[in-house]
């Protein structure tokens, strides 16, 4: 499963999914292999979910607009 981060605040990030398969809770997420955190919660409606994830390391500005893949 992937998405695409759409914003980034302080040590949480909003991903965009890709598909209606919402990941469980406390997956780990990876960008390009590396390990940034973990979904922290669901938010929106269930037609375009979104997962905030909660950021175990500094990701950067640069990293909204990247794709993100968990459960790996």
């Amino acid at each position: 499963m992937s998405g695409r981060i759409v914003s980034h605040v302080g040590n949480q990030a909003v991903v965009e999914l890709s598909s209606k398969n919402v990941p469980e809770l406390r997956s780990s997420v990876s960008v390009n292999g590396k390990k940034i955190g973990k979904v922290f919660d669901v938010i929106g409606n269930v037609d375009k979910p979104y997962v905030v994830v909660s950021l175990s390391s500094n990701i950067g500005l640069e990293a909204v607009g990247c794709n993100v893949m968990w459960g790996q």
